[in-house]
């Protein structure tokens, strides 16, 4: 007993180590330590187009038909980050441009210029986080401390006070989880800027995107459809493409709602929506240049969002890779612990971790962090509001209007822009500005939904009545009706006429 009480300067240099010990194995818990491996060139085999392939294992990690998104495997170019990663395997083999997917045990990419990464001479490799096992850190943490406890007196205060600390946490989480699971407190119904999703919500929200149908290329359609760019070429009719994002795409809405759906009804043509989530006009138009150009069509209607500005893509001689500009987020990263391999399932799994993730984004996204500029690159913003205003400032959105501008090099056919704001609240009225002063400086054949929007909503933010549903701020019925209406405007300036 008198050894556990004794005090000496040894004991508590021992006492310290085993806590900054614990402590360690915490942060390495979090944080993990990354792995790079390199690809043997050898075993790179071409598969088609820009598409290679190569065995890396990691198949616990990767994605998979019911996780699309899992891995978190990043693609190293000679020692730099390259590339969409996820990629749809059909755009790697056309498309190129560094794009990557890790499936099963094998990684099929693409380099960043085309060339074959077998006999090319550069390096490549597969980085990834390593951490340990929950299963051997935590008991491994807890024997530490209590070892620490049994040296000093103060070391069994400091882990005492930190055992109270923890039951703390876990009872709040606890307590939190209950309520989120078996109240509507927290679930911010009527507030129209949430920072919080209920789950429910969310996984109706799944349940709607999942309508429709999907080609071999990921574009949605009202029926099924094999491939849509090789039922435009079959088609003998009139016949419209929209470029766009996911409001052509009709992120949160049933396909029939969307607005090229209801375009279709409007007019005597067939209309072909050409939209992915989360396209830039860098990704839409470079799809143009590259599919779609040489095909017969009658009319382009280019689908403008607010942040389709976004610099990522290749399209011509602009070429920027998703490194260039990344969206970052705040994380309440404890969750990681729970799971070594996949932050999102955590948050998928309990409601009190993706609060307390929602939270701590929602209060630490407007700290003014951030960085770069187009001649000094990444830009580095934090949280969707600043990376949307980012967008617009002088060095970015000159290249936009650059791209823009580029576009009539390359069209071959009768196009015009289709300005779709659907919210106007914070900086939105000065963004559109922006963009209505480019389509009027340069001559460019547009229509928007600017004056129809002021009317509905003013500058406030939108209820949530307005939105594609509950859970997803995408416009709604009332909105894609006006966007609509505004597309067939276009294209009577095009030259359009209505069939008697």
């Amino acid at each position: 007993m008198k050894l556990i009480e004794s005090n000496t300067p040894l004991r508590a240099v021992a006492c310290i180590t085993l806590v900054l010990l614990a402590f360690g194995l915490i942060f390495l818990q979090l944080s993990g330590i990354e792995i790079a491996e390199k690809i043997d060139a050898a075993k790179i085999s071409h598969q088609q187009g820009y598409a290679y392939a190569a065995t890396i294992g990691l198949e616990g990690r990767s994605d998979s038909v019911q996780s699309t998104d899992r891995s978190t495997v990043v693609l190293l170019e000679g020692g730099n980050r390259i590339g969409v990663p996820h990629s749809l395997h059909s755009d790697i083999r056309d498309l190129g441009a560094g794009r990557y997917s890790h499936w099963g045990a094998s990684i099929i990419f693409a380099s960043s210029d085309g060339l074959s990464p077998a006999t090319s001479g550069r390096t490549y490799q597969v980085a990834y986080r390593w951490r340990p096992h929950p299963a051997i850190t935590l008991p491994l943490v807890m024997l530490i401390f209590y070892a620490a406890a049994r040296l000093t007196y103060a070391g069994k205060v400091l882990v005492i006070n930190i055992a109270v600390l923890a039951f703390s946490a876990a009872l709040l989480l606890a307590s939190l989880e209950i309520a989120l699971r078996k109240t509507t407190f927290f679930d911010q119904l009527s507030d129209p800027t949430p920072f919080y999703f209920p789950q429910y919500l969310v996984e109706a929200d799944k349940i709607i995107s999942k309508t429709g149908f999907l080609d071999a290329n990921g574009f949605r359609t009202n029926e099924k459809t094999e491939n849509l760019v090789e039922s435009l070429k079959a088609e003998r009719g009139c016949k419209i493409v929209v470029l766009g994002d996911s409001f052509v795409w009709g992120d949160g809405l049933y396909p029939e709602v969307r607005w090229p759906s209801k375009l279709g009804k409007l007019t005597d043509c067939k209309v072909f929506p050409f939209g992915r989530n989360g396209w830039s006009t860098l990704e839409y138009l470079g799809f143009y240049e590259r599919q779609l150009r040489s095909l017969e069509f009658d009319y382009l209607i280019v689908s403008i969002v607010e942040n389709d500005p976004h610099l990522r893509g290749h399209f011509l001689s602009h070429n920027f890779l998703p490194d260039f500009m990344p969206q970052r987020q705040h994380r309440f990263e404890i969750a990681s612990m729970l799971n070594a391999t996949d932050y999102k399932s955590v948050l998928e799994e309990s409601f009190a971790f993706r609060y307390a993730n929602a939270l701590v984004k929602a209060a630490t996204n407007s700290l003014p962090l951030g960085g770069g500029s187009a001649a000094d690159p990444p830009v580095i913003t934090y949280g969707y509001a600043k990376w949307l205003d980012r967008l617009y400032k002088e060095d970015l959105y000159s290249i936009w209007e650059s791209i823009v501008r580029d576009f009539r090099t390359v069209a071959n056919h009768k196009y015009g822009f289709l300005l779709t704001p659907h919210d106007l609240s914070g900086n939105r009225k000065t963004f559109w500005g922006q963009i209505t002063k480019t389509m009027a400086d340069n001559d460019y054949i547009y229509e928007t939904a600017y004056p129809d929007i002021v009317k509905l909503f003013g500058d406030q933010p939108r209820p949530k009545e307005s939105w594609a549903n509950p859970a997803n701020g995408h416009p709604g019925d009332a909105t894609t009706t006006i966007f609509a209406s505004r597309a067939l405007r276009l294209l009577e300036r095009l030259g359009y006429k209505q069939m008697q």
